[in-house]
């Protein structure tokens, strides 16, 4: 079980937009902005997939059908394999990708923005291309990956002073009607029906 594991996402017209993870899905859900739907295409809110989920613990075929259960002290549900978002609101929550670390190191393929160096993880960390101490702001536009040896050279100093050009201009992510693997190319036997 894992709240990593991959999620089909649907729009309010049941077409596939993405595919997300476990974890995001269960917000989702949890917020209302969408429902589980199962392989009949049966529609559940949170309330139904928390009962739904406690009668298919006596079902080990239909259980057997989802990665896992997550519990908290007041719910324990399965994880959903599909869901559909129920309103335009919570389109948002597939229509950006989130500024964080490892969205940096994946828009930069874990490449020394200075160097280019591949990065691996004793080495990769992130910098203000225009210094935080300057007024440089953490945004998709200013952070880039950098190595620990050109990070500690160039320290709080700017791009000019020092002579060093970026490999590639940083800018943030254009989001994508997927992430990861194409959808025709997912195995995943449960999603058939609505691919």
């Amino acid at each position: 079980m894992s709240l990593c594991s991959e999620v089909l996402i649907l729009n309010k017209y049941f077409l596939a937009v993405k595919v997300g993870i476990a974890k995001d899905a269960i917000c989702a859900l949890y917020t209302g902005k969408a429902s589980v739907i199962d392989e009949t295409y049966t529609i559940r809110n949170l309330n139904e997939w928390i009962k739904y989920s406690s009668l298919i613990d006596n079902l080990p075929l239909e259980a057997a059908k989802y990665v896992g259960k997550i519990s908290s002290p007041s719910i324990s549900i399965y994880i959903p394999r599909v869901i559909k978002i129920d309103t335009t609101a919570g389109i948002e929550i597939i229509k950006t990708v989130k500024y964080s670390r490892y969205n940096i190191y994946k828009r930069d393929g874990n490449k020394c923005q200075y160097c280019g160096t591949k990065c691996k993880n004793n080495i990769r960390t992130l910098d203000h291309v225009h210094p935080k101490s300057k007024g440089g702001k953490s945004t998709w536009e200013n952070v880039v990956t950098s190595c620990k040896y050109c990070n500690g050279k160039k320290g709080s100093q700017t791009l000019d002073t020092l002579g060093w050009q970026l490999k590639k201009q940083p800018v943030a992510p254009e989001w994508k009607s997927h992430i990861g693997t194409p959808f025709d190319k997912v195995q995943n036997e449960y999603w058939k029906n609505f691919l």
